[in-house]
């Protein structure tokens, strides 16, 4: 991926500098930082997809005031009412995130295409399905490990599962497409 030219990207990295700077000096743990939503999206598929709020989730407690970045058209805040105890994802997404960059004592990683998948299907909104697109015409998705995935969570998962299956199917069909192109 192309961070280096991404100015989305770039100015969630100044927001985590900012992060960074407030932790304590004796604070001596490195923390984990998992990028989710459209962060996420915008490392995985670039610039063009634009964000407002940073959805991150951290492996310590870190209690902030919002962090905001506001310059060359870019509006971005990071969240801190962000809360992934509602989302699909599986308990050992940290072992598919990607390293992109340490800032100070956090590390940044951005969640795989597969779980971005897994938790868009949930809402399944128009933004999910664009996202989506751009994951598939992009080559980023693998089916084998989107259906391991799936079944998995639909092992865990309480509610109606109709809808989710249905957007799951959808998937499946859109790659399915892209692929015989």
């Amino acid at each position: 991926m192309d961070i280096e030219n991404n100015e989305i990207v770039n100015a969630f990295f100044d927001i985590i500098t900012q992060l960074n700077d407030r932790i304590p000096k004796n604070f001596v743990h490195n923390i984990q930082g998992y990028c989710v939503g459209g962060i996420a999206m915008s490392y995985w598929i670039g610039p063009a997809r634009r964000t407002s709020n940073i959805d991150i989730i951290f492996n310590h407690n870190i209690f902030f005031n919002e962090i905001k970045f506001e310059k060359n058209n870019i509006d971005l805040i990071l969240d801190h009412n962000f809360n992934a105890s509602v989302s699909a994802l599986q308990k050992d997404y940290p072992s598919r995130a990607t390293f992109i960059k340490q800032i100070g004592k956090i590390n940044i990683f951005v969640i795989s295409p597969e779980d971005i998948v897994i938790m868009k299907i949930l809402r399944w909104n128009v933004r999910d399905r664009i996202d989506i697109i751009s994951l598939i015409h992009r080559n980023l998705l693998h089916k084998d490990k989107l259906y391991a995935l799936y079944n998995d969570f639909r092992n865990y998962y309480i509610g109606n599962s109709t809808n989710v299956q249905y957007a799951f199917d959808d998937v499946i069909e859109m790659i399915d497409q892209s692929t015989s192109q």
